[in-house]
């Protein structure tokens, strides 16, 4: 018997540079984004139009499922992602610190720029998407508070590989979920700073040749890594589940959980320089311990902007979302084309 579907299917499938370019910058965003709490990697995702696919890739490969287009997308994804993480990790940290308003800015609008790809046309929503809208946004706005008042200064304990895994899991979970942040669950967990840590160095001692000391971090990397993938590969299967039977509670909850998430990074933030007797990642500096307190550590507090600084940072989270939205539009637009 003829295969009829040959045809169709090949004329609508997009051409592999497409879904790399796609794949690629997509991947990128996302490893900058899980380079910092409280961003949401998975919002990225949604702003660049492949959180659908991305999960449907997910859960095919669960059952050897092997299609070119996922194969393809999530090569390329992963590959912008280990590349954005690999060269990102030190430089995006120390933006954060030392301009933390102004990142702040950049990512609420990077992050907001997702906000109409899950809404939807209006003749698909129902009184159960605004429910979980509902429910979602309460969930976020209590997560990104504590987080805002607890600062980022957490404690780091010691990077067991029980712990690691448990981190990967937990973490992976966060990132697939839009509004989520697995690095701020790394955070919580006492993990930001040590895996960090083993990124920079593992690409240190790449660039160095020292292949020996390279694989002796990625080993102690190892349970984190593989936590991450039975990570992603359960909370993706799950969410293709709920997308399939629930698409309006599920959409909803995405939704709340997006806009939600914006709360944790109110821009008006600074490290402050810690003094002696204060108590910083679980011990109580002195004048000896005060000078090896890097700014990494230095505890969070909010102070009250300038005019002139409202104004920046309004007009960074304008350019943000705008160039997020065109971003979304034009891969539409290329999608269109590939499958005329």
């Amino acid at each position: 018997m003829t295969d009829t579907r040959t045809p169709s299917s090949a004329v609508s499938d997009p051409p592999v540079h497409a879904l790399a370019i796609k794949g690629t910058i997509s991947g990128v965003l996302m490893g900058l984004a899980n380079l910092v709490p409280g961003v949401s990697a998975g919002a990225v995702l949604l702003a660049t139009g492949i959180f659908r696919a991305f999960l449907n890739g997910l859960a095919e490969l669960t059952t050897l499922t092997f299609r070119r287009n996922s194969i393809i997308l999530l090569g390329f994804l992963g590959f912008g992602w280990v590349l954005a993480v690999l060269l990102g990790a030190g430089v995006v940290k120390q933006l954060v610190v030392d301009h933390r308003w102004i990142m702040y800015s950049i990512f609420i609008g990077l992050t907001l720029g997702g906000v109409p790809l899950v809404y939807g046309p209006a003749d698909k929503r129902s009184a159960s998407m605004w429910i979980s809208a509902a429910i979602g946004l309460a969930i976020m706005t209590v997560l990104g508070l504590v987080q805002m008042f607890a600062g980022l200064g957490a404690s780091d304990h010691a990077a067991t590989w029980w712990k690691l895994a448990i981190g990967g899991v937990l973490a992976a979970g966060a990132t697939v979920l839009p509004g989520g942040s697995g690095t701020f669950v790394l955070l919580l967990m006492g993990l930001y700073v040590p895996i960090l840590g083993g990124v920079s160095g593992f690409k240190d001692a790449l660039i160095a040749r020292d292949f020996a000391s390279a694989f002796g971090v990625a080993l102690t990397l190892a349970p984190f890594a593989v936590g991450m993938l039975v990570g992603l590969a359960s909370v993706s299967v799950g969410r293709k589940w709920t997308l399939a039977r629930f698409p309006q509670s599920t959409m909803g909850m995405l939704l709340g959980l997006l806009v939600g998430s914006v709360v944790a990074l109110w821009p008006f933030q600074q490290g402050v320089q810690p003094k002696v007797g204060d108590v910083v990642k679980g011990r109580v500096l002195t004048e000896e311990t005060l000078a090896s307190i890097k700014p990494d550590d230095w505890p969070v507090a909010f102070f009250s902007p300038t005019a002139v600084q409202i104004l920046i940072a309004a007009a960074l989270i304008v350019v943000a979302l705008i160039l997020t939205l065109l971003l979304a539009r034009a891969e539409e637009k290329l999608g269109a084309s590939s499958s005329n």
